[in-house]
This record gives structure tokens, C-alpha cells and sequence, in this order.
């Protein structure tokens, strides 16, 4: 699965810094893969780098979900579950909705129009019923909505925890149902958000696409159209 790039900084890069860089492309491309084995001696030799900047990198990484380490036994690449693909969807719909709702009513014009254009393509591949366009188009708008957030502090905080949720959930792909009227729907009706410049009705949609529970479900409502919740809670 396309993983959004990352938008680093201007500022320099400390070794620690890199070194995630460096490990996390390598897992996102697959030369790392799920399990296999991370050590010291290894990753100084093909990083170049001190022990300390790359346990510190694998700390880092281990927060976000991409390593995992038992003391004394190994530190590997996460080993995806699938029993954990619904808590993956709700914990992206809960941070990307959130980006969502700031950024959407601070866009230009220009940067609606790119936001739609991602937003089509993800409607066109739920109306194909084609999975691979999905996570491509799912990627991308991802990355867009990250790459627009205004606020820095928590575009710090879900930048590289939304991208690893998302390579997790793209290694347990094929136990993934998918509704894929539901995807086509919410997408048109987020097109129609983010015309509107409603950060709200915005941030519901994304967290409906994604599954999460809504207000109205936790009350046995269960409402076809989240558009309707979304007027309800700006009302």
C-alpha cells in the first residue's frame, strides 16, 4: 500500500531522526518485513550510526506501532493481527477526523479543489469495488489533508502514528470488509463538505468512512446519511 510521504521540516535532523526515517522507508517499502529481526550490530552497519541514535530511533518507532521489543528476547518489525483491524480503522478515523475538522475551514479555493480531487478518486474506486485504487487513493488524500493541517503541534503528534496505523492496516488487507457503498457515499458527501467549509460535517464523514462509532449509533440510531447527524450538530 502507498504510504503518505512524510512532510519533514526545514529544520536539521538529529541522528535518532534519520535513523527512524531511514528504518521506517525501509519497512514501508518492504525490505523490512513483518518479523524480521532488528539488530544493533546490523543496523549500525548498514546505517552508519551509533547504537544510541538507533535504539532511540526504535524507541520512537516501537510508540507508533511499527517495531515491537520483549527485553532480552527481540526487537522486529510488528507482526500485524488481524483481530486488530477494526481498532486500526477506529483509531484513523479518530485522528484523521480531527485533522479534518481543523483544516477543511482553513483551505484556499485552490487547496479545496486538490482535496476534492482526492476525495473523487476515492469514490471512484469504492464504485469500482477495486482495492488496490482504494489504499492508493486513501494514501493520497491522507497525505493531503496532513500535508494542509494548520495546526503544527498536532500534525507533530498524528503525522507518523497515522502512517504507521496505515501500513498495519494494509498488511491484514485481505481479512478487510469492506463496505463499499458506504465508502462511495461518504465520499460524496465529504465533497460536499469541504465545499461548504463545515470542519465539523467534515470530521464526522471522515470518522464514518472509517467506521468509527457516531453519536447516533451509540443511542440505536443507526442513520443512512451521515450528512443529517452533521447538520444536527452544528444546529
Amino acid at each position: 500500500m502507498p504510504i503518505p510521504e512524510p512532510h519533514h521540516s526545514p529544520r536539521r535532523r538529529t541522528l535518532r531522526r534519520e535513523a527512524a526515517d531511514l528504518i521506517r522507508e525501509a519497512i514501508y517499502a518492504g525490505v523490512l518485513k513483518p518479523g524480521e529481526a532488528l539488530g544493533d550490530h546490523e543496523l549500525q552497519s548498514w546505517l552508519g550510526f551509533s547504537r544510541t541514535p538507533i535504539r532511540e530511533a526504535l524507541n520512537d518507532l516501537e510508540r507508533i506501532g511499527l517495531i515491537e521489543m520483549s527485553p532480552q528476547r527481540y526487537t522486529r518489525v510488528f507482526v500485524p493481527r488481524p483481530e486488530d483491524r477494526v481498532p486500526i480503522l477506529h483509531s484513523l478515523g479518530a485522528l484523521l477526523g480531527g485533522v479534518a475538522s481543523l483544516t477543511i475551514p482553513t483551505t484556499t479555493g485552490s487547496e479545496r479543489d486538490e482535496l476534492v480531487t482526492t476525495f473523487l478518486a476515492i469514490e471512484d474506486a469504492a464504485t469500482a469495488t477495486d482495492r488496490d485504487a482504494l489504499e492508493r487513493t486513501t494514501a493520497a488524500s491522507v497525505d493531503l489533508l496532513l500535508a494542509l493541517c494548520p495546526n503544527h503541534i498536532l500534525l507533530d503528534g498524528v503525522r507518523d502514528l497515522a502512517m504507521g496505523l496505515l501500513y498495519r492496516l494494509a498488511a491484514v488487507r485481505d481479512d478487510l470488509e469492506i463496505d463499499w457503498a458506504a465508502i462511495a457515499t461518504g465520499s460524496q458527501l465529504l465533497v460536499e463538505a469541504t465545499y461548504e467549509n463545515d470542519g465539523v460535517k467534515a470530521g464526522l464523514l471522515v470518522a464514518k468512512i472509517f467506521r468509527m462509532p457516531t453519536p447516533g449509533a451509540a443511542t440505536g440510531i443507526q442513520p443512512e446519511r451521515v450528512e443529517a447527524l452533521a447538520n444536527t450538530s452544528t444546529s
